[in-house]
């Protein structure tokens, strides 16, 4: 899949204070080399404060570094995931070996993360599993919840596991209403 492209930003750090901006990409980015900097500034692809840069500048505390990586072919991943649990705050979804969570590591669009978000706009993650790790992830859908950096989102989420002859007794989801869904149950957690 190609996808669109990124911008990569930073902020240049006082440690680099006087070092030229060819140099300073090179060991920020070491995966490419000089040369292949000098082509992507050649390409016009870097800026420092909105202007195209040349690799010469010396760069300064404070400036705006970006890189806009021009769109590329992502390697494939699965493109499906199974959604076991949702509620208007809460989505479980069950991720497929192979895919990532996050993008990342040459992937940008074949990620859960994007293929989720094609459903559920707002939804983010509250935790991460690895791209060859399959199991559930849970998606905030509270946008208020997703600032606060979802790893330290304050929700406790309880799964009945097994098979049931009968439906599961009512639970409750992350506003206190009754549900029968999977059994599962959520409940915000008081901040510290």
């Amino acid at each position: 899949m190609l996808n669109r492209g990124y911008a990569y930003t930073t902020i240049i750090s006082s440690k680099t204070h006087g070092q030229t901006l060819l140099s300073h990409l090179a060991s920020l980015y070491p995966h490419s080399t000089e040369q292949a900097w000098q082509q992507k500034l050649n390409n016009g692809e870097v800026s420092i404060d909105g202007v195209t840069a040349t690799g010469s500048e010396s760069v300064a505390p404070g400036q705006t570094l970006v890189w806009n990586r021009p769109p590329w072919i992502e390697p494939d991943s699965p493109q499906h995931f199974e959604v076991l649990f949702e509620d208007p705050y809460l989505l479980a979804v069950n991720k497929p070996s192979g895919l990532p969570t996050l993008p990342g590591g040459g992937f940008m669009e074949n990620t859960l993360l994007r293929l989720v978000q094609k459903q559920s706009p707002n939804a983010n993650p509250v935790h991460r599993l690895g791209r060859a790790t399959s199991g559930i992830v849970l998606f905030t859908r509270e946008p208020d919840l997703a600032s606060q950096g979802g790893f330290h989102m304050h929700i406790v989420v309880e799964f009945c596991v097994g098979r049931h002859s009968a439906p599961p007794a009512p639970r409750f989801d992350s506003r206190s209403e009754p549900t029968h869904a999977m059994g599962i149950r959520t409940a915000k957690l008081p901040q510290d």
